[in-house]
């Protein structure tokens, strides 16, 4: 008899990326009308990119296994999860140019707006930053730095005073989050 074919296995990081996006953007883009195969497309090939970019488990385990600089492997994984983004833009400008009916013509939105809106993000980049830095200069273990994260993360929100009482929905819906994945 044949042996029987391994079982095909997703990486834990792609598989949570695929997850905690779906969250967020499988509803906007049903909202907008995007088709199905698209939206769930890009949601999934987005995963793998949670695998190259910073913090990824992989180059953690990886790291430890072959007793490398976990923080060396972080910044190794930047510019080909940047370049991996670029192409998957690429492709979707190319997609919506073939077959319009797949991907429907958003609003026309000025440059100014759009640079106004980038101040939400700050506190995004502020905790990459903090993480990055702390684990590139040894001033702590990749462990740690999950800790951290979580730690500033939850500062900034208060900071943001966006917390207002929802710690409660936001513990049961990473629980529920975490036991998915």
């Amino acid at each position: 008899m044949f042996p029987k074919p391994p079982a095909l296995r997703a990486e834990p990081g792609s598989v949570t990326t695929a997850v905690t996006m779906g969250k967020v953007s499988c509803p906007a883009m049903k909202q907008r009308k995007y088709a199905d195969s698209i939206a769930l497309r890009a949601i999934a090939a987005g995963g793998t990119v949670g695998v190259l970019i910073p913090p990824g488990i992989c180059f953690i385990i990886y790291g430890l296994i072959t007793r490398k600089s976990i923080g060396t492997l972080f910044m190794a994984g930047i510019i080909p999860g940047v370049t991996q983004v670029l192409f998957y833009i690429i492709t979707i400008i190319i997609i919506g140019k073939v077959k319009p009916t797949l991907i429907p013509k958003g609003e026309r939105i000025p440059m100014s707006e759009k640079i106004k809106s980038t101040k939400s993000v700050w506190p995004v980049i502020l905790l990459f930053l903090i993480i990055m830095t702390g684990i590139y200069q040894g001033w702590f273990t990749p462990t740690e730095a999950g800790a951290i994260g979580a730690g500033v993360s939850l500062i900034i929100t208060i900071l943001n005073r966006r917390i207002q009482g929802k710690i409660g929905v936001s513990s049961a819906e990473a629980l529920k989050n975490s036991a998915m994945v």
